[in-house]
């Protein structure tokens, strides 16, 4: 395994340089060097795929709060389930929402401080 596919496991940057066969002090090197940009823009990309299933599954859910609707004997799990994908796509959507709104504030503040002393 890589000290990256280690850390986006979610392994400590000490596990991670382990598993990889380097010392820690290499790899506080490599995450210095640039490695660290790398992992969260994979962070970045593994989550998005994930979203993107997710989003996926809302239209499962909803034909699945359909049929409860005109079948009352449904089981109740059924329901929970397809609740829970809806509740968590709109949380999802909140939260990419947020995150876009972070990233503009940021290259807003990034492009007026650069060259700022």
């Amino acid at each position: 395994m890589t000290f990256i596919e280690s850390l986006l496991l979610g392994d400590t940057i000490t596990a991670a340089a382990e598993k990889a066969g380097v010392s820690e002090a290499t790899a506080y090197r490599w995450l210095n060097g640039g490695v660290r940009n790398l992992v969260e823009t994979k962070r970045k990309e593994l989550f998005e795929a994930n979203i993107n299933r997710l989003e996926n599954s809302m239209t499962k859910a909803i034909n699945a709060l359909n049929e409860l609707i005109e079948n009352k004997e449904a089981a109740p799990q059924r329901l929970g389930a397809a609740k829970a994908v809806v509740e968590n796509v709109i949380k999802v959507f909140e939260l990419r929402s947020m995150d876009q709104r972070m990233d503009a504030i940021e290259k807003a503040y990034n492009s007026k401080t650069v060259g700022v002393n």
